[in-house]
């Protein structure tokens, strides 16, 4: 995610005008229109939701095998009503998801779903790709391969689980430097620039011979490890990566053994593949609920059947306040974007969330298909509602 901008009066501001303007923002088309190509980066507004929920039919994949059982949730006998103003316009669950395009949004509370909707084609048994929220799932993993012992300590070189970054930028970078995106190593975020490195790490997807961990290795530092946030998609790849030459198995099976089938996840999920490495840093795609089943079994402190499958304190380390963003008051943790309060998100570029209050026990899960891969105003349009739903509960 970009995090060049504030939260500011502007931001109040951006969601008046969106909520006063009678013509709603431009809206995409629905998942059974054609598929699209090209960078996905770049595609048409029109077939994001097609694309967005048939992933595996695009790209090579790996399936994360779902268990015998499958995890329940209870179900609220009455929808809860979501109501609020934005500068004097009535705005509820509808409005939102019709402003910011959202395809599937899902509320739960203390394990039972309060609401769950859908939109332009979208439904319960199918697919959505995560984007970044992938990441959170990637820095889990870490907390589970420290607990299995795979990786000694969150304070090991990165280079000792990829020795292709030996010489580079990376020496000196720790796993918690990386988990924390302050690697210091230089990397160009910018989804809108063709030029940018999250844009031309496309090309090396692509390329059967691609070397990602050349890619990153001929980087070079900025700052010193540790020491300032920025965001860099390409080492949560590179964490990806790290996982699965610590443990000896593909990320996709690591996540199926520790989480997916013993938690009761109700449906395989699949990961986005480059030569075969799951990437870590973005294209996981499950259903609706299994994103919101992730978020109660983050919340759990990674409980299954009794005992966690996360080192002590994992959780409220993971998602404390480790390093300012510049994005307002939000800091971030490991791989999750940290509030103040104590809650936190995992978040994906076109507007997908995973929100967490814990002293609520709160989750609301909202799959996107927005104009833009990252503004300011959409973001504004989100935390309105999460303000509403926040006040709907108590």
């Amino acid at each position: 995610m970009r995090i060049f901008m504030k939260r500011t009066a502007l931001a109040a501001l951006a969601i008046a005008i969106m909520a006063a303007t009678p013509s709603a923002p431009p809206s995409p088309g629905w998942v059974d229109g054609p598929l699209p190509e090209g960078n996905i980066l770049f595609w048409p507004l029109a077939q994001r939701p097609a694309g967005f929920s048939h992933m595996e039919d695009i790209y090579p994949t790996a399936i994360v095998r779902r268990g015998d059982q499958v995890k329940s949730f209870a179900v609220a006998p009455t929808e809860l009503k979501v109501r609020y103003t934005v500068a004097g316009h009535p705005m509820n669950s509808d409005a939102f998801m019709a402003a910011n395009n959202v395809a599937g949004l899902l509320i739960i509370r203390d394990g039972t779903i309060l609401l769950e909707r859908y939109r332009f084609g979208f439904g319960p048994t199918m697919r959505w790709t995560s984007f970044s929220t992938a990441k959170s799932v990637t820095s889990t993993l870490v907390g589970a391969a420290i607990q299995d012992g795979y990786i000694k300590s969150i304070d090991d070189p990165v280079s000792r689980y990829i020795p292709g970054l030996t010489g580079s930028a990376y020496d000196g970078v720790s796993i918690r430097h990386m988990m924390m995106m302050s690697s210091g190593v230089k990397w160009d975020e910018d989804y809108e620039d063709p030029a940018a490195d999250a844009s031309k790490m496309k090309a090396v997807y692509d390329d059967p011979k691609g070397d990602m961990v050349a890619y990153m290795a001929a980087l070079p530092r900025v700052t010193e490890p540790g020491t300032k946030f920025h965001y860099n998609t390409g080492d949560s790849n590179m964490l990806g990566l790290l996982v699965a030459n610590a443990t000896g198995r593909p990320m996709a099976q690591y996540l199926s053994e520790k989480i997916w089938a013993p938690y009761g996840m109700e449906a395989d999920a699949a990961w986005v593949t480059v030569q075969g490495q799951a990437l870590g840093g973005s294209s996981l795609s499950m259903r609706l609920r299994d994103f919101g089943r992730f978020g109660q079994f983050f919340l759990d402190n990674g409980v299954i059947n009794g005992r966690s499958i996360l080192p002590d304190g994992w959780r409220d380390q993971a998602t404390g306040h480790l390093l300012p963003t510049g994005w307002g008051d939000v800091g971030y943790g490991y791989q999750w974007w940290a509030n103040r309060d104590g809650s936190y998100r995992a978040l994906g570029i076109f507007g997908q969330m995973i929100f967490t209050d814990p002293k609520t026990r709160l989750i609301v899960v909202a799959l996107s298909a927005w104009p833009r891969a990252d503004a300011q105003e959409t973001y504004a349009v989100e935390d309105a509602y999460l303000a509403a739903v926040r006040k709907a509960i108590q």
